[in-house]
């Protein structure tokens, strides 16, 4: 097991590297500088920071959106739990309710 464990920091750490070395490279082939328009201000970057810019707000946007599918997950996992105690409740009234003859 702590070879397993050895190998996957070992593939993560190299992962992390190509990563980190295509980040660089990239960044180096487009350091041209773009112009940026706001709607209230302009400014002048590289186009690799603009590109990164606009990874960064998306990832943000789509952490914000799945925030909002996890929450109403949350609250569905709640009422199944308060449900599920009350129908565990009921049955054990249930169980201590004498038995009655049919006859």
């Amino acid at each position: 097991m702590a070879v397993v464990q050895w190998l996957s920091r070992i593939a993560g750490g190299l992962l992390l590297l190509i990563v980190f070395i295509a980040g660089a490279r990239f960044a180096s082939l487009n350091a041209e500088t773009v112009s940026l328009d706001l709607f209230v201000a302009s400014t002048r970057m590289s186009l690799a920071a603009a590109l990164l810019i606009a990874f960064i707000c998306g990832m943000a946007v789509g952490y914000v959106g799945s925030l909002a599918t996890a929450w109403g997950q949350l609250r569905k996992a709640r009422k199944a739990r308060r449900e599920r105690q009350a129908l565990q409740k009921e049955v054990a009234n249930l169980r201590k309710l004498p038995v009655r003859d049919p006859s």
